[in-house]
């Protein structure tokens, strides 16, 4: 038989199991049961003691308390009724100390099994804030979200409703109204049917849209009824006629209306819903899929009680993006008194819900276990994040775009990581940063930047926050390495001087370049102190004035084009093709490379050949000495 435990039971299991474990503690070392067992006494009791602590400044649902109590009790329950305080310790007997360590030693599992049920029930709510904010929960197929939605129906009750359209609903058309009473049984009946399904199934029953419609439409007139009788008594003693409440049809209409600005629905003959689009009226029942869930998922999302749940699986089924978010808007302003649980594999979706805390539902274990992680608020877009918190790999955040140049050679040298890029080197650099303050112990970030310009001091402060410039100033250079340039001539057919003429053309091109590139040069150093120095401050404008001087005077215009140009002579001297695709940037060097090769889109062309040649892929892999190939080594 269920027992309904009041809010203070929870308090006094857990003393009264407090003081069981106490004894047996005592007992059990008394008679020398093994080391495991009075570790596992020694972790329940820290367990108690802390949810002691928790509880003394924490509320719960009802249904928390019942779920909490039920577990501590199968807890208490794991030891014998004769342990406590009424009972005075006193030693064990020599003969009684080996019939006391078998019995002990033979409750072991079903402690232990108590004690993770136990933990089970407060880890999961502790996670989800004991419900005390709008949630949503994100999980691909397979992650356990049927079955966490059956334990999210067990904490609803009879306190909210389940939000489902896995099915093409159909809408009925009515001939009469039933009574408000036999609706609402019908519905009651639908949604206890769902509570009590054990191959439980997010799926709308086939009569479920017609019995709510001819629910709303029976509350319709049985509003309408109640409230001509409270005029009539109104005139009777001349009072103030108030204006109606709106019924849950009307703002069912409402909300639509409001959402769906191509299509307006109405109730003309009181009866059955019609459809107007463009002048053109047609009953609702010829609506499409996507409209149908639309209304049925803002009427039954009505019928939440106040300060309710509402559990919505795959809020985005069968609805365009721009509508589904703009509706869900719509209804959690109509009921703000309710908390939603949204089960979503949808991450535009999930971080449109601004109110809500995210969960990732990681993975799940038969019955019970489901392994959730919290995305925290976090400098990276919460898409993104949630990206990448949905793999177990680790990340590597690079330059450029989706399907640019530096993702495709990345995929291919670090396949063990997800390769993201995020547009320019400031976005890499802030975006590992804040990925590596995320308190997740098991995942790390690197990120990789085009190598333009970076002075060593630069250098080593990046790599300490594991950002690795490249040792040529962008991608494109390094796919110009010599060894690359020989296996393409192989490739397409050796030709003596092909590979000779495109360094050669390389070095010229940097001549011509000469001033353009000092330039460049300069202008990224003198770039690149301001970012990494500042201005130290002073007690008095006179202070901050001569910080200032001394800050500016750091800045050394005609040295570092000095610097610069005295390295790119020496490189043209030497015909140092080696350290001229270290130093210089240009947006030609491939053309170079696609004239003499007489080839077309040259990069393309060494991303296939990369791919295809394990011996090169390796070579340019290390080039990365200090990146990992595999993350956990």
């Amino acid at each position: 038989m269920k027992v309904d435990y009041p809010p203070y039971a929870v308090a006094n299991l857990i003393e009264s199991t407090i003081d069981k474990i106490d004894y047996a503690k005592k007992l059990g070392a008394d008679a020398g049961v093994k080391e495991e067992l009075l570790s596992l006494y020694n972790e329940v009791h820290s367990e108690l003691l802390n949810l002691k602590s928790f509880i003394s400044v924490n509320e719960f649902s009802t249904d928390y308390t019942q779920m909490l109590a039920e577990a501590l009790n199968k807890v208490s329950k794991a030891f014998p009724s004769g342990y406590g305080p009424s009972r005075i310790y006193s030693p064990l007997q020599e003969e009684d100390k080996p019939i006391f360590k078998r019995q002990q030693e033979g409750r072991e599992e079903e402690i232990q099994k108590a004690f993770l049920q136990f933990k089970l029930v407060f880890d999961f709510f502790s996670k989800v804030d004991f419900f005390n904010k709008d949630l949503v929960i994100i999980g691909s197929n397979g992650a356990g979200k049927t079955f966490l939605a059956r334990g999210l129906m067990n904490h609803v009750k009879h306190n909210g409703v389940i939000v489902s359209a896995q099915r093409i609903l159909q809408l009925p058309e009515f001939n009469n109204i039933k009574s408000q009473k036999s609706t609402a049984e019908e519905l009651r009946k639908i949604h206890t049917a769902d509570k009590d399904n054990e191959e439980l199934r997010f799926e709308t029953s086939n009569d479920e849209f017609g019995i709510l419609f001819q629910h709303l439409l029976a509350d319709d007139v049985e509003s309408l009824k109640n409230y001509r009788k409270k005029v009539q008594e109104s005139q009777k003693v001349g009072l103030a006629i108030e204006p109606p409440n709106r019924t849950k049809l009307e703002r069912t209409l409402d909300i639509w209306n409001s959402v769906f600005s191509h299509l307006s629905l109405s109730l003309d003959d009181g009866i059955n819903i019609r459809a107007h689009r463009d002048g053109i009226s047609f009953p609702a029942t010829e609506m499409s899929d996507g409209e149908k869930v639309a209304l049925f998922v803002i009427a039954k999302t009505l019928q939440s009680p106040e300060n309710g749940f509402v559990v919505v699986d795959e809020p985005e089924m069968y609805l365009h993006p721009t509508i589904h978010k703009k509706l869900w808007d719509t209804i959690e302003n109509e009921i703000p008194d309710s908390k939603f649980i949204y089960l979503t594999h949808d991450l535009d979706f999930a971080a449109s819900r601004v109110r809500a805390k995210r969960l990732w539902l990681r993975n799940f274990k038969y019955p019970n276990y489901f392994e959730l992680e919290s995305i925290p608020k976090n400098d990276i877009p919460q898409v993104l994040l949630m990206e990448l918190l949905g793999s177990r790999q680790d990340v590597l955040f690079c330059e450029g775009e989706a399907g640019s140049l530096d993702e495709q050679i990345y995929n291919i040298l670090f396949s063990n990581y997800i390769i993201k890029p995020v547009g320019g080197c400031l976005s890499v650099i802030n975006f590992t940063k804040a990925f590596n303050r995320l308190p997740m112990s098991n995942r790390k970030a690197i990120g990789i930047i085009d190598g333009d310009y970076i002075s060593k001091n630069r250098l080593d402060k990046l790599q300490s926050q594991s950002i690795f410039p490249l040792n040529v100033p962008d991608i494109e250079n390094f796919l110009l390495d010599e060894v690359i340039l020989q296996k393409l001539d192989l490739e397409i057919g050796h030709t003596e001087n092909r590979v000779d003429k495109t360094k050669k053309d390389i070095l010229k091109l940097l001549k011509r370049e000469r001033e353009k590139e000092i330039s460049k040069y300069v202008s990224a150093k003198v770039d690149h102190y301001f970012k990494d120095t500042n201005v130290s401050s002073g007690k008095s404008i006179i202070g901050i004035k001569a910080n200032y001087h001394s800050f500016i005077k750091e800045i050394d215009i005609e040295s570092w084009a000095k610097e610069r140009g005295e390295l790119i002579d020496l490189v043209l001297a030497n015909d140092d093709y080696k350290q001229a695709i270290k130093i210089f940037k240009s947006k030609g060097l491939a053309s170079i490379v696609g004239k003499n090769f007489k080839i077309e889109n040259y990069n393309q062309r060494i991303v296939m050949l990369i791919k295809r040649d394990k011996e090169l892929e390796d070579l340019l892999r290390q080039q990365f000495p200090d990146i990992p190939i595999n993350p956990d080594t």
